[in-house]
């Protein structure tokens, strides 16, 4: 296999990528591709957990790593574990604004009559309802969970808090990015093509996101 500047090196909890630390991001890609197209043996596992090590990256940069290693594996990668890394409180944003205000009931859930579009966001301390699509470049930010009545195609992060007893539910389960407390997770489209519009729910158990099926 040729050199590509990256390591996989295994361990007890998950996989450890360790990454050159002077390439480029637009190299570092390519590398990581070639690396985990001649490295398959190394995810051998539903859901492998993955931490990066060698260099600082931004959440966009994760992302886009870990969607490389689900496309050339064909496996739900998370990652990372908190075991694997040391833990530190999600960073908060301050998303564009829903598109009109919050309705709150009951024990304070955000209750969102509409789909999302993309650039459109929502980030609150509580649990989140979507009565509607949330669309790819659509957010939803919850320190509680999660609940989309239609389709979830968009990115999500629920217990951003840290709480890793949080969910994510949707009726049509395909986010561009999974997240819950401090584990993340890219879900491959391809996972569910022969099974559209059955619900699904995401829930953390070992420090792994795991996706459940419910017939509608």
């Amino acid at each position: 296999m040729a050199n590509t500047g990256i390591i996989f090196k295994g361990r007890k909890n998950g996989l450890a990528v360790i990454l050159n630390k002077d390439a480029d991001f637009a190299t570092l890609k390519e590398n990581l591709r070639a690396k985990a197209a001649g490295g398959k043996k190394f995810f051998n596992a539903a859901n492998t957990a993955v931490s990066f090590v060698g260099r600082e990256l931004s959440k966009a940069e994760e992302a886009e790593l870990l969607k490389i290693l689900a496309d050339e594996t064909g496996v739900v990668i998370a990652g990372p574990k908190p075991e694997a890394v040391k833990q530190k409180k999600p960073e908060r944003i301050e998303p564009e604004p829903a598109p009109r205000e919050p309705e709150t009931y009951g024990d304070g859930a955000f209750f969102h009559n509409g789909s999302l579009r993309s650039g459109q966001a929502i980030n609150y301390k509580g649990s989140v309802v979507v009565i509607g699509d949330v669309n790819p470049g659509g957010e939803i930010i919850a320190e509680g969970s999660v609940i989309v009545l239609g389709a979830m195609k968009g990115m999500v992060h629920a217990g951003c808090g840290g709480d890793r007893t949080r969910f994510v539910f949707a009726l049509r389960f395909t986010p561009t990015q999974l997240r819950i407390a401090d584990t993340i997770s890219y879900i491959p489209p391809e996972m569910f093509k022969k099974e559209k519009g059955l619900a699904s729910y995401a829930y953390v158990s070992d420090g792994q996101i795991f996706i459940k099926r419910m017939l509608d």
